[in-house]
C-alpha cells in the first residue's frame, strides 16, 4: 500500500469537490475524476490507460464506448517510466497530460 499516493489521491478528490462546490470558480462546469491503480508496472499502466480511454474494462485502442462526458486531460506521476508509457498512448488521442 502506497500511503503517499493515497494522500495525493485524497487531496485531489478534496480539491475537485471544493472547485465543484464553489460557483465562483467554474460556473456551470462540474469536474469529475477516475482513479486507476497501475501497481507500479508498465504493463498494468498500459492496460489501465487503454481501459480509461475506451471507457470499458477492455483494452481496445481507437474505440470509445462511454455515455459520460468527454475526456479532457489525464493526470499522472511525473518523470517515471510508467508516465512515459501512459503519455505515449494518451498522446495518440491528443489528450493533455
Amino acid at each position: 500500500f502506497n500511503f503517499r499516493g493515497f494522500r495525493w489521491a485524497r487531496a485531489m478528490i478534496h480539491d475537485i469537490q471544493e472547485v465543484n462546490n464553489r460557483l465562483d470558480i467554474l460556473p456551470n462546469i462540474t469536474l469529475g475524476y477516475h482513479i486507476y491503480d497501475t501497481c507500479f508496472t508498465t504493463s498494468k499502466t498500459v492496460e489501465e490507460t487503454l481501459a480509461y480511454l475506451t471507457g470499458q474494462n477492455e483494452t481496445m485502442p481507437n474505440f470509445r464506448c462511454s455515455a459520460g462526458a468527454p475526456l479532457v486531460a489525464v493526470i499522472g506521476a511525473s518523470g517515471s517510466t510508467l508516465t512515459v508509457a501512459s503519455s505515449r498512448i494518451v498522446g495518440l488521442y491528443y489528450f493533455p497530460e
